[in-house]
């Protein structure tokens, strides 16, 4: 994929569908490619604003997956404030262990549905920002998010 990211990199989308057919390049994979390059100028924005944070690379990686975060790297390896981000990003993950999981949000009454998925995105964004490393602190941020965001849930508006 990421091979195929770099290789594609300068390619116009009209001509890069007609290549797809050429090279029988599978849809799925062409899917992700074209997402890719259609949020590559709004991707571009973030990763070269002047104060791009960790909860900024978890967006990205949200947006257009781990593949395309490397490519974002690769295409933008002289832009050192935004490496410095993603090791540090990369650091504060793989120490990151994620405690709350969707029982202790239905605990909160909640039926599951997309709202689980705004929560859990406002919980690990949360978690990064603030290094929330223990139980104790990720339960505490999870609370938070409940009683800040009463309306995300009370509106209807899932």
């Amino acid at each position: 994929m990421i091979n195929l990211l770099v290789l594609f990199h300068n390619i116009g989308s009209n001509y890069l569908l007609g290549l797809f057919d050429k090279l029988n390049i599978p849809k799925k994979i062409r899917k992700i490619i074209v997402s890719i390059k259609n949020n590559y100028k709004y991707v571009n924005n973030l990763i070269n604003e002047d104060k791009i944070s960790t909860v900024t690379i978890y967006k990205i990686i949200d947006l257009v997956n781990i593949e395309g975060l490397i490519y974002f790297a690769i295409t933008n390896f002289d832009n050192n404030i935004f490496i410095k981000k993603l090791i540090e990003y990369s650091e504060i993950y793989n120490n990151m262990k994620l405690f709350v999981s969707g029982e202790n949000i239905k605990k909160y009454d909640l039926k599951p549905g997309p709202i689980y998925k705004r929560i859990k995105d406002e919980l690990i964004f949360n978690i990064i920002a603030k290094k929330a490393y223990t139980e104790k602190e990720q339960l505490e941020i999870l609370n938070d998010i409940i009683e800040k965001n009463k309306r995300w849930y009370n509106d209807g508006n899932d």
